[in-house]
């Protein structure tokens, strides 16, 4: 949905080429934090439109994933292996400790062995994939 910042232009670095002041938006419109009242917005509008995801997660489900999104599953894997090893195992935290542990992994030391160890994790995740599609499940 457009907003009224969207409907005027803003040099973000002014003098800089369109490209850069481009990404530097992009890059401030992906750091935002998501406030408790967007947040009750996002779960509205996914309540509104369940039946839709059911029906669409369905769809997939029948598909064999491509590589971007065997890709994607085995990023979010090693974000969360990376995140648990963090939190020392603690499930219920409060959204600060949570915040805290975000922020440390948003670092460029973390990021990069994050995406380390998903790439060692594409070749599970293909796996998990072959398997669930196999009529009956694995063959070992």
């Amino acid at each position: 949905m457009l907003r009224f910042k969207d409907m005027y232009t803003v040099e973000y670095r002014p003098g800089e080429d369109e490209l850069t002041n481009y990404r530097a938006y992009r890059r401030h419109r992906l750091d935002e934090k998501i406030s408790m009242q967007t947040r009750l917005k996002m779960s509205r509008n996914a309540k509104r439109n369940k039946a839709k995801m059911k029906m669409g997660a369905a769809k997939a489900a029948r598909k064999f994933a491509s590589r971007d999104q065997l890709k994607k599953r085995a990023h979010r894997s090693a974000y969360k292996a990376m995140f648990n090893k963090m939190a020392k195992g603690a499930t219920d935290m409060s959204p600060g400790r949570k915040a805290e542990i975000e922020a440390k992994m948003k670092k460029p030391a973390f990021q990069t062995k994050i995406q380390r160890t998903a790439k060692k994790l594409v070749k599970v995740v293909k796996q998990r994939e072959k398997d669930r599609k196999q009529p009956g499940g694995s063959k070992k």
